[in-house]
């Protein structure tokens, strides 16, 4: 990791700050254990930590999932549309296809309309989650 990497774990709730590693634990006689923690309080943690690295396990990203799937089905149609069009587009980019002009289309506007904000739900800065 270089000089201005950050990173997050959790349920270990290890922080990487600076190439430095500090461990969040619940203080003695704490009933609450880490993997046990809102994995929402931790999203929003996420937002002023703002990590480049992220680990954590399935269930975590499960939850997240979840979360960011919940918030779509109280958006109108279109922008249900558009996200799950502009994750395929994205999907298909990834994996060297070509996504068409639509698709192409559809990314740019569903990056500029959506994922922006997730991604700033997340500090903005994420470029590995594992």
């Amino acid at each position: 990791m270089s000089q201005t990497s950050r990173g997050q774990s959790f349920p270990a709730m290890v922080l990487v700050t600076s190439d430095r590693f500090v461990e969040h634990v619940p203080p003695r006689g704490h009933p609450e254990r880490p993997e046990r923690a809102d994995v929402m309080a931790l999203v929003a943690e996420m937002a002023v930590v703002r990590p480049t690295v992220f680990f954590g396990v399935p269930r975590v990203y499960n939850k997240i999932y979840d979360a960011v799937n919940a918030s779509l089905i109280d958006k109108p149609g279109w922008v249900q549309s558009l996200c799950r069009d502009g994750l395929e587009a994205s999907r298909k980019k990834r994996n060297g296809e070509s996504p068409g002009l639509l698709g192409s289309l559809k990314l740019a506007l569903a990056n500029k309309l959506i994922f922006t904000k997730i991604r700033d739900k997340f500090g903005g800065r994420l470029r590995m989650a594992c």
